[in-house]
């Protein structure tokens, strides 16, 4: 999901994360990187936004409910990225949507900000 910078940037703060959070034998075949990989998405995607809540770039998801015309009950998440002088919203019809267009808008900002 990451590209550029961020993804090269991330993997370095990811690995020295689990290095000082995790016993270093936990880790027999492969690397701390091929783990991160194979973790199911949602799990990837908290990492990711811990390590932008490092730079700075800071990713948020709501959940807002309204009623339509005829009393039809309509859901949507809401992510939003907060960054000095940069707000924007993301909608999608599940949290999971949501929280990737604003992971994908937060790598943007980050290689923008990096080059």
């Amino acid at each position: 999901m990451l590209t550029g910078k961020a993804k090269e940037d991330f993997e370095k703060w990811y690995v020295t994360q689990i290095k000082r959070h995790l016993n270093r034998g936990l880790l027999i075949n492969g690397t701390y990187l091929e783990f991160f990989y194979k973790m199911p998405s949602t799990i990837k995607d908290s990492f990711y936004i811990g390590f932008f809540d490092t730079t700075d770039i800071e990713i948020q998801i709501v959940y807002k409910s309204f009623w339509g015309e005829l009393e039809d009950r309509a859901a949507k998440f809401i992510s939003q990225i907060i960054y000095p002088n940069y707000i924007n919203q993301f909608e999608g019809r599940t949290r999971n949507e949501a929280r990737t267009k604003a992971i994908e808008k937060a790598c943007e900002i980050y290689n923008e900000k990096t080059k």
